[in-house]
């Protein structure tokens, strides 16, 4: 009998260990790939390069500009009258819906691609016209805002730099020995970049370093490509 309880109790304890083991399914190569050192480096780059790209402060010259060209369209009745008024509004009242909304998500990426595509369309519209009334009420708003987006960017990518060399840095320390060879192009960037110090040929190199990672960036960019302006 002791010999038949016992069978029973071994009978039981598979019959529960088989109706509570959970099948583990396979993983993906996605998922794989983004346990990975180089995947989590290239996640770092790319956050940090997106909001290098649009600081907050980009924002709030951009509203200036904005406002603006809106307080003008409002009040000039030869703009009002002109062939490319509906157009402008159009545009203006777009950015002015879109900057509100990137206020409390300014990571959104459709809207930051949408506010791009506006201001641009801003540009185009007054580019294509001969009009010196229509120049004169233009050109300095827009030559202003692109002053002072151009100061804003260059401070946010100086920092950028930074940061990006550091986590590079210590990237490649925390490598071990049999991990060198597989990362030797990011050994190779970063020895060219931490002796660089022109801006100009700095930003050509964080390109460079985008492109190191065909197998990772897929990833990353699922829902927002890497761009590397915010339009001006």
């Amino acid at each position: 009998m002791k010999g038949l309880s016992i069978v029973l109790l071994m009978v039981a304890f598979v019959a529960i260990k088989t109706t509570y083991a959970v099948p583990l399914e396979p993983r993906t190569a996605d998922e794989t790939i983004k346990e990975t050192k180089r995947f989590k480096l290239l996640e770092f780059a790319y956050d940090n390069l997106r909001k290098t790209i649009w600081p907050d402060a980009a924002f709030n010259k951009i509203n200036d500009y904005v406002q603006a060209m809106k307080k003008w369209s409002d009040e000039d009745q030869y703009l009002q009258n002109s062939k490319i008024y509906g157009e402008v509004k159009e545009a203006v009242d777009n950015c002015i819906i879109l900057l509100r909304a990137l206020k409390t998500d300014p990571e959104n990426c459709q809207k930051q691609q949408s506010l791009k595509y506006n201001n641009y369309k801003i540009r185009s519209i007054f580019q294509s016209v001969k009009d010196d009334h229509l120049q004169f009420g233009w050109i300095p708003k827009y030559s202003y805002l692109v002053l002072q987006l151009r100061n804003i960017n260059h401070i946010s990518f100086e920092q950028f730099f930074v940061q990006l060399e550091e986590k590079v840095k210590k990237f490649i320390n925390d490598l071990k020995e049999t991990e060198k060879d597989d990362n030797a192009d990011i050994i190779q960037w970063h020895e060219k970049f931490r002796k660089e110090s022109s801006y100009i040929r700095k930003e050509i190199l964080v390109i460079e370093f985008m492109g190191l990672f065909p197998d990772e960036r897929p990833l990353v960019e699922s829902e927002c490509k890497i761009r590397y302006t915010n339009g001006i």
